[in-house]
């Protein structure tokens, strides 16, 4: 997930998003059709911690994360919404949207 948080050089948050966006949906061993993460993990975390461990890459990944909440995927855009409670500048953004949906 680091790297695909990376520089734009090793695909960014854009290639983390449409990896997720791609994979498949979670189901339970009994047959039960179960919302979850694709992948196992929670957008948001990865977001968080590759803000941590790589604080440099922060304004790159709030504009990854701006790009995903205006993509045409509802998925890119549902992972987007996630991510963007992780900063406090994307609130009143993400707020203001999902009040005119």
């Amino acid at each position: 997930m680091l790297v695909a948080l990376g520089t734009n050089g090793h695909g960014g948050f854009s290639r983390l998003m449409e990896t997720y966006a791609a994979a498949p949906r979670f189901t339970s061993v009994y047959g039960a059709k179960l919302a979850g993460a694709p992948v196992g993990f929670a957008p948001s975390s990865a977001v968080k911690l590759a803000c941590s461990a790589r604080p440099q890459l922060r304004d790159e990944i709030v504009a990854g994360v701006m790009q995903g909440l205006r993509h045409t995927n509802a998925m890119c855009q549902s992972m987007a919404v996630d991510c963007a409670r992780v900063f406090p500048e994307l609130h009143d953004f993400v707020e203001s949207r999902q009040k005119m949906q």
